[in-house]
């Protein structure tokens, strides 16, 4: 770089100090805006900064690629120049040593250096500090190099150190520059950022929106099918035809409500003799396996037992062994319950309860299914249990639509908050980015 473009860069830094010190000291320019505005605006109060900003980072950038160009030239220089001739031997293979090892050290940065221009202002700032650091690591790497070096070879050591600290002076001077003006660049980045979180939240937002609107039109539709349904079953309920049907279904309820009470009398009659009845099973001497396992029914379900045994003829001579065995002391019983099964037994040897009661079971048993059939053929019964199994499908999809109408609700809410919390975060960014207050109506 020649003395005329060094002093033109200092005066246009000088310059560029004094504007940006003129701009902190001006009052804050209160700036109301709706959002929508936002990236227009930070794009016109920040473009010309950024433009300046980056011209200035790429000239350094083009004078480092012309002082790297030139430090290449020194570096094949100083890798073919003759070591001066030394008394000391030693100290000849020192330089010998030392420059191989040096050589090596300035290839690397050479090629590891990457002077990029016009990227935009982030990258230039943090690809100039990622030379810096470069730099500082190689000039304290080398200096113990350049010491043996310089002894037997110093006019080409000299050349490229005066080059490697002319492009240090080049980086000071950016960084110098850059310095005061990161809070500002990092403004205008956390600026866009914040404005691109924002961007994602309205259109998560608005997909919210439009589910919700969605499933409030499917609850319309899903409420209008069943208003007509629900419109259809108290046709039904108050037509002609429905009395005869609740007429048999009453009749149909009481049917059942006896034959709950003839299964309830029948278990209270066979139960005091269950454990005797287990007992004689082991010892049996049945016709069969059919008798086997209608025994071990009275056992287990004495109503399903009555309902199989034709005319109480198994219960009426497994009663009579039973008692014979208790009475002989082969089935063997307490005392208390010995005199209650013997009881019990005497009532049911005379077969007349079991049997009257095994007789209205069937009876009731075919009576129910009977009015069962009817109940099930009739045509407004058909249409009814139609109806109510479509209405119970709609009220379970209407419920599902609610609760996840209801959950898109809550999480718009939530969305909405965050929005207007980034909001204000972002108007904190935006007034980092100049002499600004800036408000955002959203």
């Amino acid at each position: 770089m020649g003395f005329f473009d060094k002093v033109k860069g200092v005066l246009e830094d000088f310059k560029r100090e004094a504007r940006r010190k003129e701009e902190d000291s001006l009052p804050h320019e209160n700036v109301s805006l709706k959002y929508k505005e936002v990236p227009d605006w930070l794009d016109s109060v920040s473009k010309s900064f950024l433009e300046d900003v980056n011209a200035r980072l790429s000239e350094a950038m083009g004078s480092l690629e012309s002082e790297k160009m030139q430090l290449e030239k020194d570096i094949s220089g100083l890798s073919s120049a003759e070591i001066d001739e030394l008394r000391d031997k030693r100290m000849e293979r020192a330089v010998v040593n030392n420059r191989r090892a040096l050589l090596s050290r300035l290839n690397i940065f050479c090629h590891n250096a990457r002077f990029v221009k016009d990227t935009g202002v982030t990258e230039l700032s943090d690809s100039l500090y990622s030379i810096k650091k470069q730099m500082n690591s190689l000039m304290s790497d080398t200096a113990k190099n350049f010491y043996f070096v310089s002894s037997g070879i110093h006019s080409h050591s000299e050349d490229v150190k005066k080059e490697l600290f002319e492009m240090s002076k080049i980086i000071d001077s950016a960084i110098k520059y850059i310095e005061p003006l990161k809070g500002r660049i990092k403004s205008i980045d956390d600026s866009r950022r914040v404005i691109e979180e924002i961007d994602g939240l309205l259109l998560k937002k608005k997909e919210t929106s439009d589910g919700i609107l969605s499933g409030n039109r499917k609850l319309k539709e899903l409420r209008g099918s069943e208003k007509i349904i629900e419109k259809k079953l108290k046709g039904i309920e108050e037509g002609s035809d429905i009395k005869a049907l609740n007429d048999m279904s009453e009749k149909h309820e009481k049917i059942i409500c006896e034959i709950d009470g003839v299964r309830s009398r029948i278990v209270q009659a066979v139960s005091p003799v269950s454990r005797a009845l287990r007992k004689y099973s082991r010892v049996a001497q049945l016709g069969g396996k059919d008798e086997e396992r209608l025994l071990e029914l009275y056992i287990d379900d004495p109503v399903a037992a009555v309902r199989k045994d034709d005319g109480m003829k198994l219960f009426g001579k497994v009663i009579g062994d039973v008692r014979m065995h208790v009475s002989r002391g082969s089935i063997t019983l307490k005392d208390k319950l010995k005199a209650k099964t013997i009881g019990a037994i005497s009532r049911l040897k005379e077969g007349t309860e079991l049997r009257g009661l095994r007789d209205a079971l069937l009876s009731l048993d075919s009576d129910e299914k009977v009015l069962r059939a009817k109940i099930g053929s009739d045509k407004t019964m058909k249409e009814k249990g139609e109806l109510e199994g479509e209405h119970g499908k709609l009220s379970l999809e209407i419920e599902s639509v609610v609760s996840d109408v209801s959950e898109r609700e809550k999480s718009s809410e939530s969305m909405e908050q965050d929005i207007k919390s980034r909001v204000t975060v972002l108007e904190g960014k935006l007034s980092g980015v100049g002499n600004y207050l800036v408000k955002i109506a959203y």
